[in-house]
């Protein structure tokens, strides 16, 4: 891996996790971490775009704290950066922080605002936060893009339940795509 100025390298295990800089390979195993990085993109964007794929490779290793620490340096040198966003969220969500990670998503949210999934998580983590509300409407938004998400479905049916709302959370027909390309019907 490069020079120190130019790498990020996090002691794991047996080995190193390494995000360089200034790679233009991608690809992970469990001693490196590299990010894909073009010439074209300036330093600092690829240096936080490290921090951001570093912090999705120590959460895949099981470093949730050492997730937590990247992404946010990743949000500190660009607090628009989609990785380290996602990764904040999904740390804090393993750590039971769902205040925060709910503040991570709605962050990212604003950013890539036609994520189905982002939407879907930002429900996940208000839910866990208690605000019922705010988990409905991110699944309803998450629905809205994705139509046929089944896990988006199935949340916001939770969430109207819960607050009472049994007429509205009705089990409903939901068509998705399965892996071979077919179609499948199922209630939620």
């Amino acid at each position: 891996v490069g020079d120190a100025e130019s790498t990020i390298r996090q002691q794991h295990g047996g080995g190193w996790i390494a995000a360089d800089v200034s790679s233009d390979v991608a690809g992970f195993c469990p001693r490196h971490a590299e990010v894909v990085a073009t010439p074209e993109l300036d330093r600092e964007f690829r240096f936080a775009l490290s921090h951001g794929n570093l912090g999705l490779a120590l959460h895949a290793t099981g470093d949730v704290d050492g997730a937590i620490v990247a992404a946010r340096q990743a949000i500190r040198l660009r607090p628009d950066l989609v990785e380290g966003l996602g990764c904040l969220g999904m740390s804090l969500i393993d750590k039971r922080d769902f205040e925060g990670a709910a503040r991570a998503y709605a962050e990212l949210v604003r950013v890539a605002p036609n994520d189905a999934a982002m939407h879907y998580n930002l429900g996940i983590a208000r839910a866990g936060a208690r605000d019922v509300d705010g988990a409905i409407a991110a699944h309803r938004a998450a629905i809205r893009l994705a139509p046929n998400m089944a896990n988006a479905h199935y949340s916001l049916g939770r969430m109207l339940r819960e607050r009472g709302d049994q007429a509205l959370a009705e089990p409903i027909e939901v068509e998705v795509e399965d892996d071979a390309g077919g179609d499948q019907s199922f209630e939620l």
